[in-house]
């Protein structure tokens, strides 16, 4: 008697579940995963590729055109740049021009070249030039995208991606990426020099990374009327001039004519500063130098924090600021970088923020100060500074809703509340639970990882309430083996993410929706993420970028590879039992609801795995298809291949041949110019045969 087939539908959701028992697991939960994401609407999703930059444009941005070329006599290598002499359009050769008919040697040769990085218009009939020689003659106008075959469109596509990635540069200098910070659209990258003595700073441009010139730092005393930021101030003997970047004071006043502090200066023109010598601006600031200071340095080493903050309230005085747990904090507002003495005695910053016009600095031994209201060059007890101790090492300080400043420790956190530090209050939150350092973001409430996992602190009804809970207790396990690994975090709005970074190259995403985690995914990057920053380009759009070990720095959520080399992505589904966990079932046939965009390329494999993978289950069979691949995973040693079935919806349908009480699915993709797929669940055909005995 033949068996009736049934259909169910299996819904993938959920993410990682590593600690509930068998039978309990919802089984749209996975048991273990590498670089699928929880969807936004549904599903797990392939994640998106990453690539790397340095301000020039990106690889997954590259095109080629065509031009087709006769009466040459030169051959075009790849890697030269051709010119059309009338046009000036340019363009640099993606390969060696494809000769069709003729010779070089007698000056007749046609066919054509394949160019990327064009800027201009080609002309027909225009001679075409390498190194000012021309070359051959153009017989057309150059065309965007138009190879004969689509096999050779994706090869000369491919290759233009290939011939732009090789142009981008790491930043200058040796060792890891010690910083990345967006400010004004324009990424900022922190690495030590060549020789390993001193820090560096670079800023993304169109050419490339740019060395940042830090300026120069002057030192007054007997100051008798403030300078004005953005004159131009002189010294009277020396004739010297620079522009006033900052001015900060660091005892004394203005008004008794003994202030004492420092001016930085950028665009110095004459000779240098003398010591001592009266300096004027236009302004009517004077003062006398007390020293001609020197070039602003920064040390070797370090972690580097940032702040973007603007404490005057205008549009142009938004100003970059950071610490780096080795030296003094500093600023950065394009033209000018200047440190910010304070009057810590060990004046060596680790964290950073602001709240009510005062830039917050958190010191070594629990040490928290404030800057003067709306100065934060100025840190005297006169002007408003201030200075509270927590008692515990401070791991983060984070600005949250309802305008508090959480102030996190190891073991402990507090809640700094109030306006204004003459009004601040520092209450404690929590005596026993504390930040692990880089896990600390804003996310729904503030979330971080502590020793209980991954929590999540919440503003109640009532305004400086707070209250947490635990996050993360269906993959404790993970996060209790990673927490002393913790690198770097980041918050990707645009996917209601949050992920952590560990230094093994593996990161830990959450995925929120409606102010709740709605399940967890493991990532791997093949590199460690030292630094990360997500900011905003000209038009609003979410961009993030990551420093590594190797000293590029890589613009995540971008391209369909890992920098040129594929993305390894894997699903282990939990064990499915359709309604029945102790009746036999003959498996039969699994059909994928996926959705891959316009892109229906997409090569996956997949195995069943039965009876929580008892060895002395049968091996199933998989019949009429080929089989991928050698070895195996989980005990797993055939693979499938799915075949895209090219529906509005899409589906992926593969046949198997299989006894068991219940069915894992292993899914696994490989691909470097894949575009991201998204799986949303599976229907199984199965039969049900008799009870478990």
């Amino acid at each position: 008697m033949a068996q009736r087939v049934k259909t169910k539908y299996w819904g993938f959701k959920g993410g990682l579940d590593l600690v509930t028992a068998g039978l309990e697991v919802d089984p749209g939960r996975v048991l273990g995963s590498r670089n699928y994401e929880i969807g936004i609407h549904s599903g797990y999703r392939r994640i998106d590729g990453y690539e790397r930059y340095d301000g020039q444009a990106s690889p997954s941005d590259a095109s080629y055109w065509s031009i087709n070329f006769d009466a040459s006599d030169t051959e075009v290598a790849a890697g030269e740049t051709v010119t059309g002499a009338t046009s000036g359009a340019s363009g640099v050769a993606v390969i060696a021009g494809v000769l069709e008919s003729g010779t070089y040697a007698g000056s007749d040769a046609a066919g054509y070249l394949i160019l990327y990085g064009v800027s201009g218009t080609f002309q027909d009939n225009e001679a075409l030039q390498v190194s000012a020689a021309t070359v051959a003659t153009s017989a057309a106008a150059a065309l965007e995208r138009s190879a004969d075959t689509d096999a050779l469109d994706l090869s000369y596509y491919r290759a233009a991606i290939e011939a732009v990635r090789t142009n981008i540069a790491a930043v200058p200098g040796s060792g890891i990426i010690r910083g990345v910070w967006t400010y004004n659209d324009v990424r900022y990258a922190f690495r030590d020099n060549v020789g390993g003595t001193a820090g560096t700073m670079y800023k993304s441009t169109a050419a490339g990374w740019v060395l940042c010139d830090l300026g120069h730092v002057l030192f007054f005393t007997a100051g008798t009327a403030v300078f004005t930021v953005g004159s131009v101030l002189t010294g009277d003997d020396s004739g010297a001039k620079g522009t006033v970047g900052v001015v900060g004071l660091q005892s004394g006043a203005w008004a008794d004519n003994d202030a004492v502090g420092y001016v930085v200066l950028y665009s110095e023109s004459g000779t240098p500063f003398t010591n001592p010598e009266t300096i004027t601006d236009a302004a009517g600031g004077s003062a006398t130098t007390s020293s001609v200071g020197a070039d602003n340095a920064l040390p070797v080493g370090g972690t580097y924090r940032f702040k973007n903050y603007n404490f005057t309230g205008h549009s142009g005085t938004l100003k970059m600021y950071g610490v780096n747990g080795v030296d003094k904090a500093f600023c950065f507002n394009g033209d000018y970088f200047a440190f910010i003495p304070t009057a810590m005695t060990s004046d060596i910053p680790t964290h950073i923020d602001a709240k009510d016009g005062q830039l917050i600095l958190t010191f070594q031994g629990g040490g928290l100060q404030a800057s003067a209201i709306s100065n934060p060059h100025s840190w005297t007890l006169l002007l408003g500074g201030d200075q509270i101790g927590v008692g515990d090492e401070i791991t983060g300080v984070l600005t949250t809703v309802g305008d508090v400043i959480t102030v996190f420790s190891r073991n402990s956190t507090n809640i700094l509340s109030g306006k204004g530090s003459d009004n601040w209050e520092m209450a404690p939150h929590s005596r026993t639970s504390g930040a692990i350092e880089n896990s600390i973001q804003q996310a729904q409430g503030t979330i971080y990882l502590d020793d209980r996992g991954l929590t999540l602190v919440q503003q109640t009804q009532d305004f400086g309430d707070f209250q947490d809970n635990t996050l993360s207790k269906l993959i404790q396990p993970r996060f209790d083996a990673m927490k002393s690994k913790v690198v770097s975090s980041v918050v990707v709005r645009s996917k209601n993410q949050y992920i952590i970074y560990f230094d093994d190259n593996t990161a830990i995403e959450a995925t929120f929706e409606n102010r709740k985690i709605v399940g967890f995914m493991d990532l791997n990057y093949d590199r460690v993420v030292r630094c990360i920053v997500s900011g905003e380009d000209g038009d609003g759009n979410e961009e993030v970028f990551f420093g590594s070990d190797d000293g590029y720095i890589y613009q995540l959520n971008k391209g369909t590879s890992f920098d040129g080399e594929e993305v390894g992505a894997f699903l282990r589904m939990a064990y499915n039992h359709f309604g029945s966990p102790q009746h036999w079932k003959r498996f039969r046939r699994v059909t994928l609801e996926m959705s891959a965009g316009v892109d229906p390329n997409i090569d996956l494999e997949f195995a069943p795995e039965f009876s929580y993978s008892d060895p002395d289950i049968p091996t199933p069979t998989i019949e009429d298809y080929e089989v991928k691949g050698g070895g195996g995973f989980w005990n797993s040693s055939i693979w499938n291949q799915f075949y895209w079935s090219g529906q509005a919806v899409g589906t992926l349908t593969g046949y198997i041949e299989g006894i068991g009480y219940n069915m894992s699915l292993l899914i696994n993709s490989a691909a470097t110019h894949e575009k991201p797929h998204a799986i949303h669940g599976a229907v199984i055909h199965y039969s049900q045969k008799g009870i478990v005995r």
